[in-house]
């Protein structure tokens, strides 16, 4: 008798069959549960998302699969079932970016929950299994927010639950079933195609303990991978016609390895990240105790298996939960936090040890029941804390990208520009919300970006003259904006032609990128030299009035996030009530800003206390440094203005806080400082000497003597330069400066070299 052969004696119902009531409640109860936690996470979307919505809605109004209107085929994201489902939102005038993908999200999650129940009730014959169950999902950090982040996640949920529920239970050809939700598994999620493995073994070992002939057996077994090529293969052809790649670009935009070869090996030589992954996946599930839960749930399973006591239910959900542990431990590391990817493995897990608990202790379903209630509680202490920091620090909120994007489509109606772009790492809201042209600097809609910045590896590149040209020669973009890791991958201004054609609009050094990286360069916006121009017209001064009027843009406000809101109004936490202090205020504006790395919020609460105090000088450098970390450039050089105007009432006092206001907004109202010419005559060296691009090096001691017409290395340098390119008339003119220049302050060398040049 094999294992999964035990429980076919039957699924008796223990306690007598539970009522239609009783069947509402058990459903109605953890849900509402679930729609409490949502309801914290507030109207919070993921950025990414918006890539979603952006194909969707191209989708919907038949331009194609492009992230825009005109733009190429690229499957620039990974969830291509979801982004099906909300075509017809669009079709219907019902989609709205926040509203839509969170009602439909909870409608899958509800949708799981009563698969999940169901099952469950009619293989165990009791009520509470399935209750306790579908309360640890609503316990769920991970299940919760990303059920409701935009993305595919309660999709993925509902598909999971539906693939178990098909397989415990074992309706007539259940294996067609089967074969259609592993197929829509993998178009919802590339690692979810692991459910066709599990479906597989399903299948056979179905065939197995039911002691069917080689023909029924086959018959089985066709019917489920027979139904999965039929649905997986059309769209695996449709991928490859339409965007030439057996996975989406996300894939090749993110990847960490070039082969599934090197990812064994590194597990092989690092067995201590395979470690991390499997008890990073324990702290999703349960915090601390998780690791463990993980491993009583395996030593579970094996015993019961041993006692041929293991139902078929059970062996299922065993099967499920290691084919899904597999491939979340075989995903790279995601950033945003609370295991986006975790979704079927931590589910299947939860399932896996609730079955396993009652299978354990068979005659006391009550005892075992009141036992998950009490660790419920106990999760609620550290899971539900957990939950609401991740709503009150959420990762790349959609709204801010929008409040981005908004911001540089004010920029262009200041130039009066009708048609412009702008390269930007975050791009969701821009294409949704935005009227600009978007490039992808961050790579996942832009097949040119792997190319040039990664040469196809999964290494960013520092030295990437390919990315240069593509920049500065093909796409051209209007605006610019980098900042933190970004700034730092794209490294913009370390390029000449780049110091050339574009004008910083804001931009600070990066402390984030000199910390990390070692490296000083600066974040912001830019926008070209030539928009300034053209939008300047012949006007004396004109540009920089267009600068000004660039730099009087001011981006919509950013409202702190809801369970924030609530809990200041609640006064619950540390989060300083409306009347607070301004130490008070401070206090939580440095925690906020240094140990939960929330500069939005440090600003929110900067601000409240320079309501109160307006010529707080400390607080108006904390505030400029908070925006500036926070990407709100705009808004940072309003408040280093002010601290500006505040320290001229005792500027001696004020020294260090004056000369930071000053080198963030480029000294004084003037020309540039001599720091900055230094930089530029570094590098029209390296452009002339190293690279051999004499153009570019003419451009930027051309810039250099704009600022300071006396320059006396950029005029000698200049010279060389024009001639090296092949300036004749020009580089004559040049020599003779340097000439009069060199007379002037005795050089002979230097006034001999330039007679050499000049001729007689």
């Amino acid at each position: 008798m094999t294992p999964c052969d035990v429980s076919r004696r039957g699924d008796r119902a223990r306690g007598g069959t539970p009522s239609r009531r009783q069947r509402w409640l058990a459903l109605a109860l953890p849900f509402a549960l679930y729609l409490v936690f949502v309801i914290l996470c507030g109207d919070w979307i993921i950025d990414d998302a918006g890539i979603s919505f952006a194909y969707a809605r191209n989708v919907a109004h038949g331009e194609g699969f492009v992230s825009q209107p005109g733009r190429a085929p690229v499957e620039g994201f990974s969830n291509f079932l979801w982004v099906l489902a909300l075509v017809p939102t669009f079709w219907l005038h019902l989609f709205d970016p926040v509203v839509t993908p969170k009602v439909l999200g909870a409608l899958a999650v509800l949708g799981a929950f009563a698969l999940v129940g169901h099952t469950l009730r009619r293989r165990t014959g009791s009520l509470w299994p399935g209750v306790v169950v579908t309360t640890l999902f609503a316990l769920s950090p991970p299940l919760v927010v990303w059920s409701v982040s935009g993305l595919e996640n309660g999709l993925l949920l509902l598909l999971v639950a539906a693939f178990f529920a098909l397989a415990a239970l074992r309706p007539p050809h259940w294996q067609a079933g089967a074969g259609l939700c592993a197929a829509l598994l993998a178009m919802t999620r590339p690692d979810a195609l692991v459910f066709a493995a599990a479906g597989l073994l399903l299948s056979v070992g179905d065939a197995v303990a039911a002691r069917r002939t080689a023909r029924e057996g086959a018959a089985s077994v066709g019917r489920f991978v027979g139904t999965f090529v039929l649905f997986a293969l059309p769209f695996w052809a449709f991928r490859l016609a339409v965007f030439h790649r057996p996975w989406p670009h996300a894939y090749y935009a993110k990847r960490e390895f070039l082969s599934a070869a090197e990812r064994l090996n590194f597990f092989a030589d690092r067995p201590d990240a395979l470690w991390d992954k499997v008890a990073g996946l324990g702290q999703a599930i349960a915090g601390p105790l998780g690791v463990w839960l993980l491993v009583a749930s395996f030593v579970a399973v094996g015993w019961l298996a041993l006692r041929k006591r293991l139902r078929f239910e059970l062996w299922v959900a065993s099967l499920l939960q290691l084919v899904s542990i597999a491939a979340f431990v075989w995903l790279e590391d995601d950033w945003m936090g609370e295991h986006r990817f975790a979704t079927a493995a931590i589910a299947t897990s939860l399932v896996t040890l609730v079955l396993a608990s009652f299978a354990l202790v068979p005659r006391r379903p009550r005892h075992v029941t009141l036992g998950w209630a009490f660790a419920a509680v106990l999760a609620l202490l550290e899971l539900g804390p957990r939950l609401v920091g991740f709503a009150a620090h959420p990762p790349t909120p959609y709204a801010d990208v929008v409040r981005q994007s908004r911001r540089f489509d004010a920029y262009a109606d200041a130039l009066g520009l009708e048609a412009a772009s702008i390269l930007t790492a975050d791009i969701g809201g821009a294409l949704m919300e935005s009227r600009l042209a978007v490039y992808d600097a961050a790579g996942l809609t832009e097949p040119e970006i792997v190319r040039t910045l990664k040469r196809g590896t999964p290494i960013w590149y520092y030295d990437h003259p390919l990315f240069y040209d593509w920049v500065l020669d093909t796409v051209r973009p209007t605006f610019v904006t980098t900042r933190k890791f970004w700034t730092n991958v794209t490294a913009l201004e370390q390029e000449p032609r780049f110091l050339f054609d574009y004008v910083a609009i804001d931009a600070h050094p990066d402390a984030y990128v000199a910390r990390v990286y070692g490296r000083n360069l600066r974040s912001g916006d830019f926008v070209r030299r030539d928009a300034l121009t053209a939008s300047a017209g012949t006007t004396p001064g004109g540009e920089a009035e267009a600068l000004d009027r660039l730099r009087a843009v001011r981006s919509p406000e950013r409202p702190d996030p809801f369970v924030v809101r609530l809990a200041e109004k609640l006064g619950l936490g540390d989060a300083p009530g409306a009347d607070a202090p301004p130490e008070e205020l401070r206090r939580a504006a440095t925690l906020a800003r240094l140990e939960r790395n929330d500069p939005d919020r440090a600003a929110t609460l900067l601000g409240r206390l320079l309501a109160r105090v307006p010529d707080d000088r400390l607080a108006l450098a904390d505030l400029g440094e908070a925006l500036d970390d926070a990407g709100r450039s705009g808004e940072a050089r309003v408040a280093w203005r002010r601290l500006l105007t505040a320290a001229r009432t005792d500027a001696s006092r004020d020294r260090e806080l004056v000369a930071r206001a000053r080198a963030r907004l480029g000294l004084d109202e003037g020309s540039p400082p001599e720091a900055e010419q230094r930089r530029l005559v570094a590098l029209g060296l390296e452009a002339l000497y190293t690279r051999r691009d004499a153009e570019a090096a003419i451009a930027l001691f051309g810039r250099v003597l704009a600022q300071n017409p006396t320059h006396y290395g950029a005029t000698f340098q200049l010279a060389r330069a024009l001639e090296l390119a092949g300036h004749s008339g020009e580089a004559r003119t040049a020599w003779g400066k340097v000439l009069e220049m060199a007379e002037s302050f005795g050089d002979a060398a230097t006034a001999a070299e330039a007679r050499s040049h000049l001729g007689p």
